[in-house]
């Protein structure tokens, strides 16, 4: 049993009062030290490297509107002192630029060196073109270097060239069936209209068939074929009618 001093008759009954040194804490509430689920997150390093490299493969201008946005998406994160990933959205962006100065200079180019046709339609002075103005009967002064590749240089078929082209047709609409699939078709199509003309069937003939087809990427804006004949050589004169 413990004594207790006797009560004051001046003091109130009640808890003690809090000593004069005790604060109440004037800390951070704890949940405040975290970022709650909507509030701003530093950018994600993710999200600039996809643009960069959408940047760097931007050969279609779907690749180039996506690789901006995302560029532009982290660059507005990045306020506030967040560069997580600034460096390489603005790389993305001048990569973007650089590849519209280079498509401007290519259309400039090719519009400043088009081709002279007579009345018929047929080349006779040369120049070039891209690869979907290709007609049938223009001769090619090289063989294509890639099924990407934007212009060809066009001759004169009195002149060497390598290849001819001797048709042209679009493959069936629909989703993209597949690169085996639409080079088979091309393939076909090709071969079927080989003997209208050069004069022999293709399995009869010593010539062989090349052709430009669509692919994947392309496919949503361009389902053209150009089928093209060659000996193999730089050859002068058309294979119309050569029944070779």
């Amino acid at each position: 049993m413990t004594e207790q001093p006797p009560h004051d008759p001046n003091q109130p009954y009640g808890p003690p009062a809090a000593h004069p040194y005790q604060q109440p804490y004037q800390g951070q509430p704890y949940a405040a030290q975290y970022p709650s689920p909507g509030q701003q997150r530093p950018p994600s390093k993710a999200l600039a490297i996809t643009a960069l490299v959408m940047a760097l493969l931007g050969f279609l201008v779907i690749t180039w509107i996506a690789a901006v946005v995302l560029a532009i998406v982290v660059l507005v994160q990045s306020r506030g002192g967040r560069k997580n990933g600034k460096g390489m959205a603005i790389s993305a962006l001048l990569v973007c630029a650089l590849w519209v100065v280079g498509l401007i200079i290519v259309i400039v180019a090719v519009v400043n060196s088009q081709p002279e046709r007579d009345s018929s339609g047929h080349v006779v002075k040369g120049g070039h073109v891209l690869t979907g103005s290709i007609r049938t009967g223009d001769c090619l002064k090289k063989d294509p270097s890639t099924s990407a590749q934007l212009t060809v240089e066009l001759v004169p078929c009195s002149e060497p060239h390598r290849q001819e082209a001797f048709a042209n047709f679009d493959l069936p609409g629909g989703d993209f069936p597949g690169q085996p699939e639409v080079d088979q078709q091309a393939e076909q199509g090709c071969v079927a209209k080989f003997a209208t003309y050069v004069g022999v069937r293709q399995d009869e003939s010593e010539l062989r068939i090349f052709f430009l087809r669509p692919s994947k990427d392309s496919w949503s804006v361009d389902k053209g074929v150009t089928c093209m004949v060659s000996d193999g050589t730089a050859t002068t004169g058309s294979f119309k009618g050569a029944k070779r």
